[in-house]
């Protein structure tokens, strides 16, 4: 390719530059626009895709045992457990329409973390 093309080639990213650049929007140190320019990032889409990603794998990481580990005597306990499970395949859900929503109208759709009301 040409060297004007390299030259304007997004750069490649490593997983710990990603979570690098995801926690300190976490944190409330920067915004997603402010890494944007920190770090040349063209497309805030790319930073946003990053944000759902981490928290998917932040909450994968964070699943509590199956059920079948809670004591078979507590039926409260069992039934909550179910509706918590299907409370997290609904937001599983519900965040892939959204992707796929912005994906086909170029739009973000994602409320801002942090926006103030």
């Amino acid at each position: 390719g040409s060297s004007e093309y390299l030259a304007n080639r997004q750069k490649r990213r490593s997983p710990s530059e990603r979570n690098k650049i995801i926690r300190e929007i976490l944190s409330g140190r920067s915004t997603i626009s402010e890494v944007q320019l920190k770090y040349g990032i063209d497309c805030r889409d790319t930073v946003t895709k990053w944000l759902r990603e981490y928290k998917r794998d932040e909450q994968e990481l964070s699943v509590p045992p199956p059920i079948d580990n809670i004591p078979q005597e507590d039926p409260q306990l069992i039934e909550m457990q179910k509706e918590l499970e299907m409370a997290r395949l609904k937001i599983r859900a519900l965040e892939i329409v959204v992707d796929i929503a912005s994906d086909q109208f170029k739009v973000d759709i994602i409320k801002k973390f942090g926006a103030k009301q």
